[in-house]
């Protein structure tokens, strides 16, 4: 079935709210966390206490809003782990980075 001018619009707009959420967790990403935290290759990270902190804690579930570069923490049985929505080569899906936290300062 076509979509009509409002589907269409309203489509439109809600690209372009998940556009300006992804450049505000972009954003985020590169200036509160990158230079407060070591990301190493193999999937470990040590950070600075106050970003640690600064961290929406999603320990039993993930959050709903799927944002581009939108961080969080998590309590597992080994110990706590940082996250990351990240791009998938599938357009229509998103990845999840995960990093084990090494050390908090």
């Amino acid at each position: 079935m076509p979509q009509t001018g409002s589907h269409l619009l309203a489509a439109q707009e809600a690209k372009r709210s998940r556009d300006v959420w992804n450049a505000h967790y972009e954003k985020f990403w590169k200036e509160d966390i990158l230079p407060y935290a070591t990301f190493t290759e193999d999937g470990q990270v040590i950070m600075k206490e106050i970003v640690f902190d600064g961290l929406g804690e999603y320990s039993s579930s993930l959050p709903s809003g799927t944002y581009l570069y939108k961080c969080w923490k998590a309590k597992r049985l080994d110990g706590w782990w940082v996250a990351q929505y990240v791009p998938h080569p599938d357009p229509g899906l998103i990845g999840i980075k995960w990093w084990k936290v090494l050390s908090v300062y």
